[in-house]
């Protein structure tokens, strides 16, 4: 998991990073069910994973919203607000964090479809790429690809052949 920018008071540390969440042994489907935001008033008292209740509490988080986002049934983000002491969330804040959860989501959206479209090209260049002529002596072979456009990573084919200097 990488927590990317994240916002906090002057008196407490950055918990943006790279986490293994497998070392935490804890799985996402524990934590997060698919389409519901998560709220917890005090860490201590929710029905969490005791492990994740002392990751918590080691990372100094009370209290937190989770509003996981998932693209085909498969988390790929969430948006977490965390307290360091126990609250008791309003609705008004709750419904806040939900609609920047689905404005953060509709920005992932154009990219999400562009990477898709990308794999797809690339897939298809790939496959449809000829291989190279079998090698015919006093021939060097060789292959060189460079895409019609850099974001597009599709092209036509061209193939050159120079003969070989024997020195």
């Amino acid at each position: 998991a990488r927590v990317g920018q994240d916002w906090y008071r002057p008196g407490l540390f950055s918990l943006a990073g790279d986490y293994k969440i497998s070392e935490f042994g804890v799985e996402t489907d524990e934590l997060y069910t698919l389409g519901v935001t998560h709220i917890v008033a005090d860490v201590r008292y929710a029905d969490l994973p005791s492990l994740a209740v002392s990751v918590f509490e080691q990372a100094g988080v009370q209290a937190l919203v989770a509003v996981p986002m998932y693209e085909e049934n498969q988390l790929f983000a969430s948006l977490n607000v965390m307290m360091n002491v126990p609250r008791r969330w309003t609705l008004e804040e709750i419904n806040l964090i939900e609609r920047v959860a689905s404005q953060v989501r509709s920005a992932f959206a154009p990219a999400v479809l562009q990477r898709r479209e990308h794999t797809i090209a690339t897939s298809l260049q790939d496959a449809l790429l000829p291989p190279l002529p079998s090698d015919i002596p006093g021939l060097e072979m060789a292959s060189y690809y460079r895409a019609a456009h850099d974001q597009a990573h599709a092209a036509g084919d061209f193939f050159d052949v120079f003969s070989r200097s024997i020195v």
